[in-house]
């Protein structure tokens, strides 16, 4: 599992929904390549503060792994839900934030107290960390 240090360096090339969807892309059998370009709008909770982007691309991931038996993907999309939200509060961008992104000034607030990279990077880990656990995936 990479550590929140590794998380936040990577976010420099990478948006939250991308870190995602590239970690299992392998491990899936999918086009990691396409999934980056999906993952693209989903930063920022598309870019308007809501659903957030790590949040998301674990959404379609569990779709990936289990979209054709409704019954497991509605299983384990509880089992992620459960443990996303022991350790976060909301899963909207904003309000993990404590700032609306799509507003100016408070975008300038978010970046002035570097939020993106002291918060972001613990909704992805959670994000992984649950979907490691649901998947069975070790990266080693």
């Amino acid at each position: 599992m990479m550590s929140n240090e590794e998380i936040a360096q990577k976010f420099a090339e990478q948006n939250c929904a991308q870190m995602i969807l590239a970690r299992y892309a392998q491990h899936l059998g999918a086009n990691e390549a396409q999934l980056m370009k999906l993952g693209f709008g989903l930063l920022g909770g598309m870019q308007e503060g809501s659903v957030c982007g790590a949040y998301l691309a674990a959404v379609l991931v569990l779709g990936l792994a289990y979209g054709d038996d409704k019954e497991k993907y509605n299983a384990n999309l509880a089992r992620f839900k459960e443990i996303y939200f022991k350790t976060q509060k909301s899963s909207i961008c904003k309000e993990v934030l404590g700032h609306d992104l799509s507003k100016p000034d408070e975008l300038e607030v978010i970046v002035q107290k570097g939020l993106f990279a002291k918060i972001c990077p613990c909704a992805i880990s959670d994000s992984m960390r649950a979907l490691d656990q649901i998947l069975e995936f070790n990266e080693n």
